[in-house]
């Protein structure tokens, strides 16, 4: 899609106010409600700063900068390639696909080395080490690293393990991320304080439905997009289009891993899997509700499945993947999951359940972002240097982060209407649990759908039975955690 379009699309998103970031989660399930952040609140910045904003305007950057004799700021994070190519390497117009912005960032990246003295080093660690890098770290008092890009589940961990810092106790008065927030967002925030940021960008990580459009024309269903677009995409809609396309033979409803299924209807009917008291939670009725609606599905085999094998549980590789058959009318459907699919198909957020008062249709955690680890050297200037670099967009942050976080989703989706809701429909309505970030000795919390999956699947025992049959090896999940 032509670049221009793009531009004009997100004048028109801007000018309308619809701006939104990773870190906005729908449903804060007990924890803390992040503050209303403005610069010169004393709990996140310090005093008004005036003097010091006047100063800046004399400097190319946020904050007057400081000589930090050829330091080396060190980048952690669990894949490489977190630290742009053009914060490395001068962009190639030939090979760059946004030349302007891939500019923009490296001349920023050398303005920055320029007026601070100062150089990047990207430090990469396998998954499973981060936390027990941290833990290294501060015990010996000696980081190997002075900012971690780290995922949400792992946050919670490190600030009840003292293991990085509030930002409120490091940011300065002419702070971005805690003040004007052109360029950066602050992230996680709990304990009264913010511990993570970011720059600011649009969500396309959510999970929707995803609409085999060839097979809703071919069977003549109802169209699923219209039903969404005239406010008729209900559980009953949803339920009865499954039913019409599995009655022809060697066609199913639903395609994809019984995970997302399952949380995505928990999450579309307001169902939690932890309360708010951070104990066991799938016996809430919502859950339970959406939980029926599951075990219907799988009783009457709308799910696509092996009739020889079984339901194969246990092999996420192919149900995930299942919905490029192309038998199915639906799928979880993600971004990164979208491109390559060879018939026509659309996007659209999953169905709201009958209790579903917030919004949300999907889960998420807390967002990944910036952290900085204790013992630091002066994490104040870590800090600045890391919001310069977010700068690279100059007076136009905003807008031009938002952009760049709309390029991933418009290479990817067929048709510009799916980029959309992805982006605002779906992106802005992830609902925040707690269980969908812990983990315990590697085992994710959420591999409890797997248990209720099979008995479901199996007609082992109802929804209530199949969650009380699992509460006491998942409670005891959750006491380990939090250390109970």
């Amino acid at each position: 899609m032509k670049r221009i379009l793009i531009v004009s699309v997100m004048l028109l998103v801007l000018a309308l106010g619809l701006t939104a970031c990773a870190c906005e989660n729908g449903d804060d399930a007990g924890i803390d409600a992040p503050p209303t952040v403005e610069n010169g609140d004393a709990s996140v910045g310090g005093d008004d700063g005036s003097a010091d904003l006047e100063a800046i305007g004399a400097h190319r950057g946020i904050h007057p900068p400081r000589d930090l004799g050829g330091r080396v700021i060190r980048v952690g994070n669990y894949w490489a390639g977190y630290l742009s190519t053009y914060l490395f390497e001068e962009p190639d117009p030939a090979e760059t696909e946004d030349f302007e912005a891939a500019m923009l960032i490296w001349e920023n990246a050398q303005r920055i080395r320029e007026d601070w003295n100062v150089e990047f080093e990207e430090v990469v660690f396998g998954y499973g080490e981060v936390v027990p890098m941290l833990t290294a770290s501060a015990a010996a008092g000696t980081p190997n690293i002075d900012i971690m890009h780290m995922p949400g589940h792992m946050v919670f961990s490190s600030v009840t393990g003292n293991l990085i810092m509030p930002l409120g106790s490091i940011a300065p008065p002419t702070s971005d991320t805690l003040g004007a927030q052109i360029h950066s967002t602050p992230g996680v925030f709990f304990n009264d304080n913010y511990w993570t940021f970011n720059t600011h960008m649009y969500n396309a990580t959510g999970v929707g439905v995803g609409v085999n459009m060839d097979l809703i024309r071919s069977l003549g269903l109802p169209d699923p997009v219209a039903l969404y677009n005239s406010g008729e995409w209900n559980w009953e809609n949803f339920l009865y289009i499954m039913r019409r396309a599995s009655d022809v033979p060697g066609h199913f409803g639903m395609a994809g891993n019984h995970g997302e299924l399952i949380w995505s209807l928990i999450a579309a009917n307001d169902g939690i899997l932890v309360d708010d008291n951070y104990n066991f939670g799938m016996a809430h009725p919502n859950t339970i509700e959406a939980l029926e609606l599951v075990d219907l599905i799988f009783r009457e085999r709308l799910w696509f499945y092996n009739p020889v094998i079984g339901a194969e549980i246990g092999d996420w590789g192919r149900n995930f993947w299942s919905f490029q058959e192309g038998n199915s009318v639906f799928w979880p459907a993600m971004t990164w999951s979208s491109g390559d699919i060879a018939f026509d198909y659309h996007i659209i957020p999953w169905p709201h359940g009958p209790a579903n008062t917030s919004g949300g249709t999907w889960f998420q955690g807390w967002p990944g972002g910036l952290a900085i680890p204790v013992g630091v050297e002066d994490p104040e200037a870590v800090f600045m240097v890391m919001e310069e670099l977010h700068a690279w967009p100059g007076p136009d942050g905003q807008w031009r982060h938002f952009q760049d976080s709309v390029n991933w989703p418009m290479s990817t989706f067929r048709h510009e209407e799916d980029v959309w809701r992805m982006l605002h429909d779906i992106g802005e309505n992830g609902r925040f649990d707690f269980g969908w970030m812990l983990r315990v000795g590697g085992t994710a919390y959420t591999a409890i759908m797997n248990d209720v999956s099979i008995y479901l699947f199996n007609q082992y025992a109802t929804p209530i039975e199949a969650v009380e049959a699992h509460r006491g090896s998942h409670q005891a999940m959750l006491d380990q955690f939090l250390g109970r």
